[in-house]
């Protein structure tokens, strides 16, 4: 067997060789550069960019880069430097732009729904950073405000959720970053844990690829706790997409993609410094800054740390509403913009979190005196991107990227079982970007991937030290090459991305995962998106459904390497439409995920097991969104969404509904800033809809239930105070922990969670950013 070791050394050699240019050919000359939001400094992917008069354009990229051939030159296509790099930029400011003597001027215009087009007079090759400035006149009808960016030229069905929507609510870490939008839900696992699980188009969150600019998130042992390892305000946005996606990110996207993207060295503030405190006993510390080291070198530093000391208990069950904690989270990162042709990131970060779950007083306990349930993680990851534009071909670029992760979680349940695993992570991605034919309308990308998973985990009874589940215990490696190709086809009125990839798993053998993304536009107003793709995946069943371990069920999974394939096919429409003299956008989505192979835990076979089975039997499920977001009045907006789902599964011989999924939500929520922008208020009113409970419960159905959250904020100069509250109607879960009076008892069963633990919250922080 090839050793890990090996890959390390090669694959990066052999990437690097192949990427490189090649040397003694005279550069073709482009237009390259960058579109930023002028407020906030983050990209604006999607932006429209062409010359004035003439049908040659292109789009700038998720990263907000772009090329485009000069007038005259066969014209460029496609997408700037390939793994999010940015080209070396020098500063254009908004507006025309004198001409040099001699030179003929050129208008560039660059356009983005929500934001004042611009026109440039380019006369030279140098490379651009343009910002443009929200606010659109469209049918001069005034579009202001910041809302979540659904593009409508991308023909992948993504929405942006933007660092401005994040500080509407407390936003302390990613799994709290959804509560005022409708397309991702956010809910906890079990009673007792803290651990939070994200959901999409109905489906739990290990069918979502969680991604970090673009490279793998939170997946394999990190499932349960991966989304407190992201803090809030390290964010400067999120997007999100429904669906497959794209086959450049991997295999694993099966309802769809999150992707993080932090605060970039070259772009953020030299300092910025988050205090949050609760009634709860939670405090949190965070801090980031920047720092040019160079005229090509840019460096980011990050730091958060969280609390929790005091034991809160709203139901009076005996069992903590949430864990104490302690943990901190620690990122170096560095940016490079070469002068010519070599770009590149780098970074590292670490990890280090303590949860204490259980009863009241349980810390310090014995094992046998009272239920605890503590969790340790230590996590470390460092990465790099290097991108190389080709000087011999207009627009050719090549990128690769390369991650590492180590992580390591020991938990205990009680007195019944004791857990520790490790894993160890290798990512490596190659992209190129090849241009088709003169034009701007045809761009090819290829490449090659690598996934080396190193796992080891036991479960063992805590008191005798015993191995007690054999199933998936020991260790194994898995290493998954692959390649892939995605075409993809801009025009005005319509474009597609077509992709497929095939990686080779050394132990399920080759796997296929062809993906198509359409769009037609007819006009500036009205898009339809179609797509349809497969997306398979292998399981972790101790961890992923490790919250059925503080349970008395008697815990059994199938043996083997479980794994999951569906196919996923659906869309949207979008119409931005006119209500009473206002702009707003009207979102109406739909796709179904069905399963050919699927990983099951069944609850109603037997009353006192949880049954982890790899099923072939027919599973699937429906998602239906629509969306209405605008601005009633100057400064205020409103959001008003509903969504059904219905997932189906095969369990005790009988496809049911999937228990503990609200079969409908339905979201209302406003926002109001000052003309001045030194007030903030926003508002959020959920309403979620029943969920199927396991047969052996007493009630079928949970009960509809609200959850009400607001936030008021006081911006100055460099500070913002902001005061807010969450479950304000204070309605939570009775029975959360069923047999909390006897834990150690036959009928005990944390993992049986509707609704919320925690009544209400009340928080206050401050903010303070130096420019």
């Amino acid at each position: 067997m090839i050793s890990l070791s090996f890959y390390v050394r090669i694959v990066p050699l052999a990437a690097l060789l192949y990427a490189l240019p090649a040397r003694g050919q005279s550069p073709r000359h482009d237009i390259q550069g960058r579109i930023t939001d002028a407020e906030t400094g983050l990209p604006l992917p999607g932006a429209s960019v062409y010359w004035l008069g003439s049908a040659t354009g292109t789009s700038s990229d998720p990263d907000g880069y772009f090329a485009l051939g000069l007038p005259g030159q066969a014209p460029a296509a496609g997408q700037a430097p390939a793994a999010g790099q940015a080209p070396a930029a020098s500063q254009a400011p908004a507006g025309d732009q004198a001409p040099a003597a001699g030179q003929t001027p050129t208008q560039l215009v660059i356009s983005q729904v929500g934001y004042q087009s611009d026109t440039l007079l380019v006369q030279d090759q140098d490379d651009l950073v343009v910002t443009l400035v929200p606010g659109q006149v469209l049918d001069e009808v005034s579009i202001e405000g910041r809302q979540d960016a659904a593009s409508l030229l991308s023909p992948i069905n993504q929405v942006t959720i933007s660092e401005h929507e994040l500080t509407r609510g407390a936003c302390c870490n990613l799994s709290e970053s959804f509560e005022t939008t409708t397309d991702v839900d956010v809910e906890f696992t079990d009673g007792i844990s803290g651990a939070r699980q994200v959901r999409m188009l109905g489906l739990d969150g290990r069918y979502v690829q969680m991604l970090t600019e673009n490279r793998p998130g939170a997946r394999g042992l990190a499932l349960p706790y991966g989304l407190t390892f992201v803090p809030g305000t390290w964010m400067s946005s999120i997007q999100v997409t429904k669906g497959p996606g794209s086959v450049i990110n991997g295999y694993e996207a099966m309802s769809g993609q999150l992707n993080v993207e932090y605060h970039k060295p070259e772009a953020m503030d030299k300092l910025f410094l988050n205090a949050y405190g609760s009634v709860m006993g939670r405090l949190e510390a965070n801090a980031h800054g920047s720092a040019k080291v160079s005229d090509l070198t840019s460096m980011g530093w990050f730091g958060h740390g969280a609390w929790v000391g005091r034991q809160n208990d709203h139901n009076d069950d005996g069992f903590l509403d949430l864990p104490e904690s302690q943990s901190f989270v620690l990122m170096n990162r560095w940016s490079f913009t070469g002068r010519r042709a070599v770009h590149g990131q780098a970074g590292a970060e670490y990890v280090h979190q303590d949860l204490f779950g259980g009863q009241l007083d349980s810390r310090n306990a014995d094992i046998g005196d009272l239920y605890s349930n503590p969790v340790s993680t230590r996590r470390a990851q460092a990465w790099s991107k290097i991108g190389w534009i080709h000087p011999d071909k207009a627009r050719r670029s090549s990128g690769l990227v390369l991650q590492g992760t180590w992580h390591q979680q020991e938990s205990r349940y009680g007195n019944r079982y004791a857990y520790a695993g490790e894993s160890k992570t290798l990512h490596a991605n190659l992209i190129n970007d090849v241009p088709i034919g003169s034009g701007t309308e045809h761009m090819f990308r290829t490449g090659a991937s690598l996934l080396l998973d190193d796992v080891s985990e036991t479960l063992s009874d805590p008191t005798a030290s015993n191995e007690t589940f054999n199933g998936q215990l020991g260790e194994r490696m898995e290493t998954v090459p692959g390649v892939f190709a995605e075409y993809s086809l801009d025009l005005r009125d319509w474009s597609l991305v077509a992709g497929v990839r095939a990686d080779y798993h050394n132990t399920l053998g080759w796997q296929g995962a062809p993906r198509v993304h359409v769009r037609k536009c007819w006009n500036e107003k009205s898009t339809l998106r179609v797509s349809g793709g497969r997306g398979w995946r292998t399981v972790n069943p101790i961890l992923e459904f490790s919250n059925w371990l503080n349970s008395a069920r008697v815990f059994s999974a199938d043996e083997g390497l479980l794994w999951e394939s569906s196919w996923n096919t659906g869309g949207g429409f979008q119409q931005l439409v006119t209500l009473g003299q206002r702009a707003w956008s009207l979102r109406l989505d739909y796709f179904y995920t069905g399963f050919d192979q699927r990983v099951v835990v069944d609850l109603d076979t037997d009353a006192d097991a949880v049954l982890v089975q790899q099923s072939p039997s027919y599973s699937r499920s429906h998602a239906g969104q629509i969306e209405l977001d605008g601005e009633v009045w100057n400064g205020l907006t409103m959001r008003l969404a509903w969504k059904y789902e219905d997932v189906r599964a095969e369990t005790a011989g009988e496809l049911r509904r999937e228990t503990f999924v609200p079969q409908w939500r339905s979201l209302a929520s406003v926002g109001y800033e000052t003309p001045n922008d030194r007030w903030q208020a926003d508002a959020t009113l959920q309403l979620v809809g029943p969920s199927r409970l396991p047969l052996s419960f007493e009630d079928t159905e949970s009960p509809v239930y609200p959850q009400l959250l607001a936030q008021v904020t006081r911006h100055f100069e460099a500070w913002s105070l902001y005061v807010g509250s969450e479950n304000i109607t204070g309605f939570h879960q009775h029975d959360a922990i069923r047999g909390a009076a006897n834990p150690f008892g036959s009928n005990f069963d944390a993992a049986g969670l509707w609704g919320p633990v925690m009544g209400r919250n009340v928080y206050a922080g401050v903010r303070f950013t130096l420019n």
